[in-house]
């Protein structure tokens, strides 16, 4: 999955692209929806990590603002920062450059284009030297993992100007089934094609980038598949409501629950455990989610502003 898996976030994430907004309106929900979240989350911890009395903490809240991957707490919310960089990217290249109003031809060359020169230049920004005023620092990728630009924008501009064809009387093909899944395993067991956006690796690129389209598109169909079937349809869509908490609180919990009981199960059992910590990574979030929504001041937190009744009342 770990070909597909990153790539189909930023593919979806384009899918429900729009520019039509002003620049500040635009730019203000992008912070409130994405920036909002993943500084509160990170700053609460830092104040429970000063509370615990713990070292660091000016090194903490240096890598909290340099928001990449590399030095948070919570890795996983490197996502958020970078997804808000793609957004702002993708917003200037259709309202300033029109990159909507090329050919089909130019679109494509243009997306091709970036996964090229994003892929190769990946590795140079996994560590680069920098040096201010006489003194040279070890960067692991630069702020809000903008080096990563390219790549990923080209996934999520795919997904922007795909999302017709997705949306608009989509049929899945027997054949491109077949096509799609048989590329991709073999691609995975046979080939060194790899994609791991936040490490900084992307193997074997035209392989890689082959398997990415192929598990985006066998998602998709999947997805279509099971809208069709009514329970499935309402737990999924349940899930996906609660995308930002199980992205943000998924990864503390699994590990931590997995901990919790590995110690203590004996070693045939650790397949249980390992699909326990799973289950709780995804519904305790969900839980996280329902309790907020009940509160008028934790949504300020977690939820759009927009929407919240105490920003209404004071109009």
């Amino acid at each position: 999955m770990s070909l597909f898996r990153m790539p189909l976030f930023f593919f979806l994430s384009g899918m429900f692209f729009s520019a039509s907004s002003q620049a500040n309106v635009f730019f203000w929900k992008k912070f409130d929806a994405l920036l909002k979240p993943y500084f509160v989350t990170l700053f609460t911890l830092l104040i429970i990590s000063a509370i615990s009395n713990e070292s660091n903490l000016a090194w903490k809240l240096k890598w909290i603002l340099y928001g990449n991957g590399y030095g948070i707490k919570w890795t996983p919310l490197w996502f958020l920062t970078h997804l808000f960089a793609v957004h702002c990217f993708t917003y200037a290249l259709f309202k300033y450059a029109k990159l909507q109003e090329l050919s089909l031809l130019s679109r494509c060359g243009i997306i091709i284009l970036m996964l090229v020169v994003g892929t190769h230049w990946i590795d140079y920004f996994k560590k680069f030297d920098v040096s201010i005023l006489g003194v040279t620092y070890g960067l692991p990728g630069l702020p809000f993992s903008t080096d990563l630009i390219l790549v990923t924008s080209a996934f999520f501009i795919s997904g922007t100007f795909m999302k017709g064809f997705f949306v608009s009387g989509f049929k899945p093909r027997p054949w491109i089934i077949v096509i799609a899944l048989v590329l991709l395993l073999a691609i995975a067991g046979m080939s060194d094609a790899q994609i791991n956006l936040n490490g900084r690796f992307y193997k074997n690129p035209l392989l890689a980038t082959l398997g990415a389209a192929s598990g985006i598109y066998l998602i998709v169909v999947v997805s279509f598949y099971a809208n069709k079937l009514e329970y499935i349809r309402g737990i999924l869509l349940s899930i996906g409501g609660a995308s930002l908490f199980i992205l943000i609180f998924h990864n503390s919990i699994d590990k931590s629950v997995f901990l919790a009981f590995h110690g203590h199960t004996k070693n045939e059992l650790s397949s249980v455990v390992a699909l326990l910590s799973f289950l709780l990574s995804i519904l305790m979030p969900l839980l996280i989610k329902y309790l907020m929504s009940k509160s008028d001041y934790l949504s300020l937190f977690y939820f759009p502003l927009q929407s919240n009744k105490l920003i209404k009342r004071l109009g």
